[in-house]
């Protein structure tokens, strides 16, 4: 989902500021179906635009440091709709591979929606704070966390360049394309039992016929225990990939934040 700040929506909005370019959010909703609870991360467009490292590293970094993923959990099942460039590509997948190769997790299934389909849960979450900020006035990044996250089931970070990590072009060191991937909706991820090397079994659709074996390819020169995880130093802000907004978008928000909003409502960027 992709929200605007500044937004008037609950005091009119000066006549001057219509067609001023604002600045682009994405939130990137998680719902944890053990207890219905969910978790929004916001993200201004200087940390995208928003693509697989975006959705790896806030996924690691629920599963690794979220209070309620206890380091006991081993089986995890997960849930996303079948876009290419962020959730269902050889990236993707191959991280699903590494978090099972190294022993983080000892089973991991994917399953992707059916194409037109993809009304589940965590739309439901956009829908209700949607309708909250649609009737709130939002400056900055913090108030539209704050306006998101009204609800006691819900709770949000602001991510910074400093979240995502660089993982595609570390997966693609090991992991070669998965053939047919678009037409697959079911991925099992587990450790052979001979090899004791990570599996993928797949299958079009979850709930008809049994997964078969599949393989991601390994790149030359590198084996099943060969670890692409990135380092912690990188970072999209350690990396230099953070986006650098256009003169003409960083003059527009300057002239509506000196004209229109207090001071102490300004985004950092501008101060």
């Amino acid at each position: 989902m992709q929200k605007l700040v500044p937004y008037w929506g609950h005091s009119p909005q000066p006549g001057a500021t219509y067609y001023l370019q604002k600045l682009s959010h994405d939130i990137f909703g998680i719902v944890n179906h053990s207890d219905e609870h969910s978790t929004l991360y916001i993200f201004d467009e200087t940390v995208g635009p928003k693509n697989t490292d975006h959705t790896i590293s806030l996924l690691m970094q629920y599963i690794k440091n979220h209070e309620r993923m206890p380091s006991w959990i081993k089986r995890i099942h997960i849930f996303l709709d079948n876009t290419g460039s962020t959730n269902k590509n050889a990236f993707f997948m191959g991280w699903g591979m590494e978090m099972v190769q190294h022993g983080v997790i000892d089973y991991l299934r994917f399953y992707f929606l059916i194409a037109r389909h993809t009304k589940f849960d965590v739309d439901c979450v956009f829908s209700v704070t949607a309708k909250a900020y649609n009737t709130a006035d939002v400056f900055n990044t913090q108030e539209l966390l704050d306006v998101m996250t009204q609800s006691d089931r819900i709770s949000g970070v602001i991510v910074t360049g400093e979240s995502i990590l660089n993982w595609r072009d570390k997966v693609s060191q090991k992991y070669s394309k998965l053939p047919g991937i678009r037409e697959l909706h079911d991925f099992l991820i587990v450790r052979n039992p001979t090899t004791k090397n990570a599996m993928m079994l797949v299958r079009e659709l979850c709930y008809e016929g049994a997964p078969k074996p599949t393989s991601m390819k390994l790149n030359r020169a590198t084996s099943p225990e060969f670890n692409c995880f990135p380092s912690p130093s990188d970072t999209y802000l350690q990396l230099g990939k953070m986006r650098v907004l256009q003169s003409t978008k960083l003059a527009h928000l300057h002239q509506m934040f000196n004209s229109y909003i207090p001071p102490e409502r300004f985004f950092d960027l501008l101060k």
